[in-house]
């Protein structure tokens, strides 16, 4: 048993260094390996959430969905897995918004205190269910977690997606009194939000295309009709009449 414990936790440990240095593809096997034997439900979990995210990362996102729901089958009280399932759905063309929104609120329920948990869901409810909600969920995020720089950057971008550009200004100037002026995050934020705020303008002031309504049939002018044959235009040389060579005359 022991032994087997000391295989368990080096196989581990392996398939950990593998994926820091970025060997996804050495990883993935081993992985898998380790997720049919028997261990414990808390490296289950940890090991299929790596799994997952390289699979992810990968653009396998069906069979990323399929380990996470199989480690939360044995530990539906997971908020992690909730919250990685829940992000596969959302992030995938192919995945199921609805599925998406239920996993990811159930990781907000478990897990009140994330600032993770809290951005995803507000993103996914941004652009999928209540958009006042959704940035209800992001501003807690960043409240709960304010050097987060990805959770600022997700509420600004939220609000000048729902057209609150004078919210987003007050909410990076308070972080530029805090960070400096000078900060990369926070210029490329400016920069991002001074764009959407001009594309939002030129949108309002472009003008809208409209379709020209037909007349009716009867009410256009009708053809005059014509009794001389149309003449065709060619653009070779076949209408040309040629000159008729003179026969020679038969001989006596």
């Amino acid at each position: 048993m022991a032994m087997a414990l000391r295989l368990v936790d080096g196989l581990w440990s392996h398939c950990t260094s593998l994926v820091e240095s970025g060997q996804f593809y050495q990883a993935r096997p081993l992985l898998q390996r380790l997720l049919q034997l028997e261990i414990p439900q808390t490296m289950r979990a940890d090991a299929s959430l790596m799994l997952a995210d390289l699979l992810r990362y990968l653009g396998e996102y069906q069979m990323a969905r399929r380990h996470v729901s199989a480690a939360l089958a044995g530990d539906p009280g997971d908020a992690s897995l909730h919250h990685m399932l829940g992000y596969l759905h959302h992030e995938d063309d192919e995945g199921n918004t609805t599925r998406a929104l239920k996993h990811l609120r159930q990781a907000v329920k478990l897990a009140p205190d994330s600032s993770e948990c809290h951005r995803a869901l507000g993103e996914h409810m941004v652009h999928y269910a209540s958009s006042t909600r959704g940035l209800d969920h992001l501003r807690q995020a960043l409240e709960l977690e304010p050097e987060n720089i990805d959770s600022l950057r997700s509420l600004v971008l939220a609000l000048a997606e729902q057209e609150k550009i004078e919210e987003a200004r007050q909410i990076l100037r308070q972080y530029q009194f805090r960070m400096g002026k000078a900060h990369p995050a926070i210029q490329t934020l400016w920069n991002e939000l001074a764009y959407q705020s001009v594309a939002r303008k030129q949108e309002k002031l472009r003008p809208v295309a409209t379709v020209p309504m037909l007349k009716a049939v009867q009410d256009r002018p009708k053809k005059r009709t014509t009794t001389a044959r149309p003449e065709i235009l060619r653009f070779d040389t076949a209408h040309q009449q040629k000159s008729r060579a003179l026969r020679p005359a038969p001989k006596k």
